[in-house]
């Protein structure tokens, strides 16, 4: 080739080689598709995330949840509060449980973390606890209307007592979180965690904080912290509809997720949803020979097809234990007090009774969910026993009424109670709010005391809760039809 002689570009060269106008159109088009494969993998990316926030905490495989907030009945938070009893004083520890205790990376009001205890006064905390129980005694003993749908009563007297029991609640709130007095150390150790306690826990939405309340010993009376209270004004007060339970929101059972238990070892940390399906239902409550005849008489045949799930005196419920000693069981027991002990029936029952009947083994809990109705076994006013027993059932579910029932028109209430925690297929601390809302105010008078994180059931077969309270009908107007006989 001579120099400076252009080189000849072939016709199939030229095909190859993109013009600039060409090449300008491929270059714009390659920015487009970039730039929208990079929205499209943040659009995926931010709905991942999104899906993580709403789902967390399900099991793995459920839909996430659309809205914000936490999934019910597993909040966001957990506060536990350890109580150690030592003679006139109770050693007050709160924590947030999560990773190892006091994690050294943990920083305040993070998982792990926990704050330095601090002393409160335990005779306090006993008489609030004692005048909590009487002013529910007070509430009990009303003029009340029991049916499915809920509970109706005096309206102004009722006012009146749940007034009272908003005063002495405030006093038990302020008596956990302030030191004892004289004790200069205790006092600002309080004073540091209540400070985080009303910027954190207080300003949160209803239900946002599950709170532990652990008793380490049985020496002392447990009060009744579902009736803490957090304070409100005066003028809020005289407005408060006893009618209304939302009106009555401050109330640490309905502000909180709240459950007391025992320090057990093997109190189960995690939700479990089992079918009631394969589960027995036994009742044990008081029947005089009065009761059993009348039943007879209604139902010839009734009484004896009864003993598949009813014993009214202790042989009754030995029966029963022994009948489904390979099955797992819900137990309504309603028990009474004669001369400081319990009985039912004409038979003192001792708390190792209750314990011995109620498992399979030392290592195995036959109760999936117990409801101890009566007379107030978890006041703890006769023995330790009672409550080291009934709180160390540990993995199971127990539900326990706060003060002595002695009025026969809420006799066995405790069974609504336990009827909607089981059909509700909800977890135990949904299910006691709803039925707390449903048969309110009376709801008021029981308690959890069991691990919060706690079984959801599946529904017991309908022809068994149908058959039971239909029997618990019969057996609650008896009392009555015999006292209006003999007046």
């Amino acid at each position: 080739m001579a120099k400076g002689k252009a080189k000849r570009v072939t016709t199939k060269q030229k095909a190859k080689a993109p013009s600039r106008s060409n090449l300008k159109k491929n270059v714009t088009k390659g920015v487009k598709a970039r730039a929208a494969q990079a929205s499209k993998n943040a659009a995926k990316n931010k709905a991942a995330k999104t899906e993580k926030a709403t789902s967390r905490g399900q099991p793995r495989g459920s839909p996430a949840r659309a809205e914000k907030p936490a999934v019910r009945g597993k909040p966001e938070r957990t506060l536990r509060v350890d109580l150690r009893h030592d003679n006139d004083s109770t050693e007050v520890f709160w924590s947030l449980p999560g990773r190892a205790p006091r994690d050294r990376e943990a920083k305040v009001g993070e998982e792990g973390w926990a704050w330095d205890g601090y002393y409160v006064s335990a005779s306090l905390i006993d008489r609030l606890g004692e005048t909590i129980r009487d002013h529910l005694h007070e509430l009990q003993a009303l003029d009340w209307v029991v049916t499915d749908e809920g509970v109706k009563g005096e309206v102004t007297r009722c006012k009146a007592i749940l007034g009272q029991l908003i005063d002495t609640g405030r006093e038990l709130h302020a008596a956990i979180l302030r030191g004892l007095d004289g004790d200069d150390l205790s006092m600002k150790r309080a004073e540091r965690f209540r400070e985080w306690f009303n910027k954190n826990v207080l300003s949160a939405p209803a239900g946002t904080w599950r709170i532990e309340v652990i008793h380490a010993k049985y020496s002392r009376t447990i009060a009744p912290w579902a009736l803490a209270c957090v304070p409100m004004r005066r003028e809020d007060m005289a407005q408060l509809d006893p009618r209304k339970p939302d009106q009555y929101s401050d109330f640490w059972g309905a502000r909180f997720k709240l459950a007391v238990r025992g320090n057990t070892r093997d109190a189960r940390d995690g939700s479990d949803t089992r079918d009631g399906g394969n589960m027995r239902l036994a009742c044990v409550l008081e029947l005089d020979e009065y009761a059993v005849t009348q039943m007879e008489s209604r139902r010839p045949g009734e009484a004896e097809r009864m003993r598949d799930h009813l014993g009214w005196d202790k042989d009754g419920y030995v029966e029963l234990a022994q009948k489904h000693m390979r099955k797992d069981l819900f137990w309504y027991v309603s028990l009474q007090a004669d001369k400081g002990s319990f009985v039912i029936g004409k038979d003192a029952i001792s708390s190792s009774d209750l314990a011995e009947n109620s498992t399979l083994n030392a290592n195995t809990d036959r109760i999936v969910l117990m409801l101890l109705d009566g007379d107030a076994v978890i006041r703890g006013d006769r023995g330790p026993d009672w409550l080291r027993h009934a709180l160390a059932l540990g993995r199971s579910g127990l539900i326990a009424v706060e003060t002595d029932i002695r009025n026969n028109r809420i006799k066995h209430f405790g069974w609504y109670i336990l009827r909607d925690i089981l059909t509700s297929e909800k977890p135990l601390l949904d299910a006691m709010s709803a039925a707390r809302r449903k048969f309110w105010p009376l709801g008021l008078l029981y308690g959890i005391y069991c691990s919060p994180v706690h079984t959801a059931v599946m529904p017991p077969p309908a022809q068994t809760i149908r058959q039971v309270d239909d029997w618990i009908s019969i057996i609650r107007s008896i009392p009555q039809e015999e006292a209006q006989s003999s007046s």
